[in-house]
């Protein structure tokens, strides 16, 4: 465990947060499927505890982190079922006693809550350390120095940009076929600059 000194806060946070997430009705659902919501909580623990370190998490150190989530989800996970079961089942005692009496009694009602809290403490573990393991694998290189690099400046220029060599067609240039500087030696037809030599005879066009 190279990077224990950055679990807290992520890990019990995520353990919290999976705990509640799974006793929410209907969203909870998605614990039907392997776990679904322990999976995705452990990853994202070490997601952020990779974060936070500036590290990519090893896959022995990310079912660790992945395991400690489920745990502490688990504990909460657990004793809030375990204590909804025996409300439960002392409610339905009352009822039972009207009727002769309760078949469970008070062991049973202690061992189903027993039973309940270790379940979810057990399945939980298990699965956070298998979305652990599978959050340090997908994360790996999403931390400093890995995945995508920057693009690179200062290269060559690509496209446009690059300036005009000496006799382009273009604006600007010394002996353009554009749009270009003054007519050279004072020829040229069409308007250019004054007569030469004072006499009013040469030059083409208006001069």
């Amino acid at each position: 465990m190279t990077n224990k000194q950055h679990y807290l806060p992520w890990v019990p946070a995520m353990g919290v947060a999976v705990a509640v997430v799974s006793l929410i009705p209907i969203v909870n659902l998605l614990n039907c499927i392997f776990c679904g919501w322990v999976l995705l909580g452990a990853a994202a623990a070490v997601k952020l505890v990779g974060d936070k370190a500036m590290a990519s998490i090893e896959g022995g150190e990310g079912a660790i982190i992945g395991a400690m989530t489920g745990a502490i989800g688990g504990v909460l996970y657990g004793s809030v079922t375990a204590l909804l079961q025996v409300a439960q089942i002392s409610a339905m005692s009352g009822v039972f006693d009207q009727f002769g009496g309760n078949p469970m009694g008070g062991a049973g009602t202690g061992m189903v809550a027993f039973m309940s809290f270790f379940v979810s403490l057990i399945l939980f573990t298990i699965f956070g350390a298998l979305g652990g393991l599978a959050g340090s694998a997908i994360f790996k290189n999403s931390g400093p120095g890995g995945g995508m690099q920057p693009p690179q400046v200062g290269g060559p220029p690509g496209g446009l940009g690059g300036p005009l060599q000496g006799g382009g067609a273009a604006f600007g240039g010394g002996r353009g076929g554009g749009f270009g500087g003054p007519p050279q030696g004072g020829q040229g037809g069409g308007f250019g600059g004054p007569p030469q030599g004072g006499q009013g005879g040469q030059g083409g066009g208006f001069g």
